[in-house]
């Protein structure tokens, strides 16, 4: 189930296309993401020999953060910024 919009054209505007469906993933991606939503969240689904990472990102007008993707090791941060002090906040990479 590659399919990133299974509902359009029925319920998403999205123009039908008769031959080929650009919605199909023919490859499943390593990463994920997801925009715009509530809260930050990740997981890892893995089915037989292949992986992939989800990743929620939350939208950046409710939370004022973003999220950093270390892309080594497939690990993801969220960092929200704090401006109330003047400054950004900067995570420590060691």
């Amino acid at each position: 189930m590659r399919h990133i919009a299974p509902t359009a054209p029925d319920t998403l505007r999205a123009f039908p296309f008769v031959d080929e469906d650009p919605f199909v993933l023919h490859e499943a991606p390593h990463i994920y993401f997801a925009g715009n939503q509530e809260i930050y969240g990740e997981r890892l689904i893995q089915s037989g020999h292949h992986a992939v990472k989800l990743i929620a990102i939350p939208a950046f007008h409710k939370t004022k953060s973003i999220v950093l993707l270390d892309v080594t090791s497939l690990e993801s941060y969220e960092i929200t910024l704090d401006l109330s002090q003047g400054f950004i906040p900067i995570r420590d990479s060691a």
